[in-house]
């Protein structure tokens, strides 16, 4: 005797879809928030190491060029351990265009993710806060 077929369910109205919360957040969420609660200071590639473990800022930088957020570079000589100098590139956003892309790139992730987009932005730049 052969067993029913068991049937699968192709209901995929959304009120009967579950939604996964993945609550581990994207390398790029997380270094587009430094830059965000960093403001004009910026980072360069040993502070955005000790911030999250990033080893590659440049990358991460190039590759928000193409979501349209844009950095402001600038050389930051250090000294290190042994009296040497080495130069490394400072970044921070360019202007208000780029905290809204990231923002919006931010708040984008999360919503990937299935969380709620950041609240309590300030409404203005944080770079006015300076001027």
């Amino acid at each position: 005797m052969k067993k029913a077929a068991t049937q699968t369910s192709n209901d995929l109205r959304p009120e009967n879809q579950k939604v996964k919360l993945n609550l581990i957040p994207y390398k790029e969420e997380i270094c587009l928030v430094e830059f965000l609660n960093r403001g004009s200071a910026g980072m360069f590639q040993k502070e955005a190491d000790w911030a999250y473990g990033e080893s590659c800022l440049h990358t991460m930088v190039s590759n928000f060029r193409q979501h349209g957020i844009m950095f402001d570079r600038k050389p930051n000589p250090i000294t290190h351990r042994h009296g040497g100098k080495a130069t490394y590139t400072r970044y921070r956003l360019l202007d208000d265009a780029s905290i809204e892309r990231a923002i919006f790139r931010v708040n984008k992730l999360r919503s990937q993710r299935g969380l709620e987009p950041l609240r309590g932005l300030p409404p203005y730049s944080i770079y006015s806060q300076a001027a």
